[in-house]
């Protein structure tokens, strides 16, 4: 049998054939047996990791369109820009984008799931680098552009790929945003 995956891997939804990169950039495949393991309600973590965030509107929405005092000073995108960025909950951080920029707007897909959040973000915010706007303070953010969304998710797996972080990509929708 190949390299094995870290145990939170092993709990997290698989389909069958579900290729996952261990820290050692070796490809594993899970077994039915291991999938049908991992599907159990009870064997579930949180979806925590990676997330990519796409608009719909045309006439760009203030990023704090939310928050009155601020939005007009913001960074305004629309659907030429993408986002990609860290949840320790995906349906909590849609339903946030859905709040700020209304739910008809937004395009939320997790893309890789992940036990080091913050050390992917740090990573892909850097492989990303030449992509991310700057704020109307002069700060990087996390938006981009310049970079279709597919690209920019090819960037970000061989990112994570090359530094040896261990993911597993995914297609799978988030949880429902509803309370």
């Amino acid at each position: 049998m190949g390299e094995t995956v870290d145990a939170a891997f092993a709990t997290r939804p698989k389909e069958q054939g579900t290729l996952l990169f261990t820290k050692k950039q070796m490809p594993y495949i899970l077994s039915h047996d291991e999938q049908a393991a991992a599907n159990q309600p009870s064997a579930r973590i949180n979806d925590v990791g990676l997330y990519l965030v796409t608009l719909t509107n045309v006439e760009p929405i203030s990023v704090n369109a939310q928050d009155p005092r601020m939005g007009d000073r913001c960074l305004k995108v629309s659907l030429l820009n993408c986002k990609i960025g860290k949840a320790n909950s995906f349906a909590y951080r849609k339903r946030n984008y859905c709040k700020t920029f209304g739910e008809q707007h937004v395009q939320f897909r997790p893309i890789a799931y992940t036990d080091e959040p913050r050390a992917a973000e740090r990573v892909i915010m850097r492989a990303l680098l030449e992509w991310r706007l700057r704020s109307p303070a002069g700060r990087r953010t996390e938006w981009l552009g310049g970079i279709t969304a597919d690209e920019a998710e090819r960037v970000v797996l061989a990112a994570l790929r090359g530094a040896g972080i261990a993911f597993m990509a995914s297609d799978i929708e988030p949880a429902s945003t509803e309370d």
